[in-house]
């Protein structure tokens, strides 16, 4: 998500639910023995795209938070 954060293709409320549904599709998609086999093709596709969105820019890494306990 910090890619995609960088790369601004979703606004940071729209992340999470984009997120849930690729899951979802690629769970569906795993099950379905003839659609399967693309699954490697359309993962490196889409790093491939993420990777182009971003120009260059480095994925941030949102700070651990700080413990608060001793």
């Amino acid at each position: 998500m910090a890619c995609h954060r960088a790369a601004q293709i979703f606004t940071p409320e729209q992340l999470p639910a984009r997120y849930q549904a690729m899951r979802t599709s690629l769970l569906r998609d795993s099950m379905n023995p003839d659609i399967r086999p693309q699954l490697a093709e359309r993962c490196n596709s889409l790093a491939t795209q993420l990777r182009q969105a971003l120009h260059g820019k480095a994925c941030a890494v949102e700070p651990a938070p700080s413990s608060t306990a001793h």
